[in-house]
């Protein structure tokens, strides 16, 4: 074989294994892009663990599944939502109500018969403002009053106060970004809580499968928590001592657990209702999942749990005999 003919064969020797190669990092490029592409979502047990924007849900960081514009809370810059029936966009361009909020006659006389059970039938907690009702009268009372979420929830500027899962931690409290996004979101609602004459109160806790005695008692003693919770927060608006004694002497408070669960179609009836949760992107996920298309049952039975990992708040705007 001549030189030439050897040469001819080494370069197209060289040719097909550098085709070969090609081939190959081709192969596993496409193989990590295929890899970092469908990369699964990270596991999760709550919101904070997830990046910001991002949920818990199912034990996976996801984005909210929402479709759609999303209706604007009070306060709400106007660009980034829908500024929707009974608001406009003010000079600082937020959505804000338009109209004074008042009260029917029938909420007034509610409002009444709720300050004086609490009055004449709790009692207070060790040295603290808080109050505890015996069970017994609460059912009763409860009971006699079997529209207290629709008339409360009448009043436009309804508030409700969401937690995660067994949270607030009755030892170690709350984490610090969830703290920090709880009080900027009452720092927006400040004025409205000031100028109230009286704040109603009301903690709640989720309906567990688990019926037995230690789970109730477990149960109430969460929804106190989260009762006392934001009642401190409210008071924390008070910029003087004298203003945060005036704003804890307005506070009314019963802490009701799995009485009366609330609804996503009482929610979904005031179109002002005020969702505060730990995170953002769970507030609009709450704001999607009331005011948006209805659940299928799985997804209605989980959101019927977030609702009532709550505290309603209701400032009410009237004198009150």
């Amino acid at each position: 074989m001549s030189e030439g003919t050897r040469s001819g064969v080494r370069e197209a020797r060289l040719q097909v294994a550098m085709a070969v190669l090609a081939t190959g990092l081709l192969g596993l490029g496409l193989s990590l892009g295929e890899a970092l592409t469908d990369a699964p979502a990270a596991e999760c047990s709550e919101d904070l663990q997830c990046a910001e924007g991002e949920v818990c849900v199912g034990g996976r960081c996801r984005l909210p599944p929402m479709t759609g514009p999303l209706p604007c809370q009070e306060g709400d810059p106007c660009g980034s939502c829908t500024c929707g029936e009974g608001s406009a966009c003010d000079a600082e361009d937020r959505c804000m109500p338009v109209k004074v909020d008042e009260c029917t006659p029938e909420v007034k006389q509610l409002i009444a018969e709720v300050r004086r059970f609490e009055q004449d039938r709790c009692h207070a907690l060790g040295g603290s403002d808080a109050t505890q009702c015996d069970p017994k009268e609460l059912d009763s009372f409860v009971l006699q009053h079997d529209e207290l979420n629709e008339l409360l929830l009448a009043l436009p500027s309804t508030i409700t106060v969401h937690f995660d899962q067994n949270q607030p931690n009755a030892e170690a409290g709350l984490a610090r970004a969830a703290e920090g996004h709880y009080k900027a979101h009452f720092d927006r609602l400040g004025q409205r809580l000031r100028d109230a004459k009286l704040v109603l109160i009301f903690g709640r806790s989720s309906r567990d499968r688990a019926t037995t005695p230690s789970r109730l008692v477990a149960n109430n003693n969460l929804a106190q928590n989260r009762m006392q919770q934001v009642a401190q927060w409210v008071v924390e608006l008070g910029a003087t001592p004298q203003e945060r004694d005036g704003l804890a002497r307005k506070l009314v408070r019963l802490s009701l657990g799995e009485r009366q669960p609330l609804t996503r179609e009482q929610l979904a009836a005031n179109p002002r209702h005020q969702f505060v949760a730990w995170k953002k992107s769970r507030e609009d996920l709450l704001v999607a999942e009331v005011r948006g298309a209805a659940p299928d049952p799985a997804g209605g039975e989980q959101l019927a749990r977030a609702l009532n990992q709550s505290v309603l708040v209701i400032p009410v705007p009237c004198e009150v005999p």
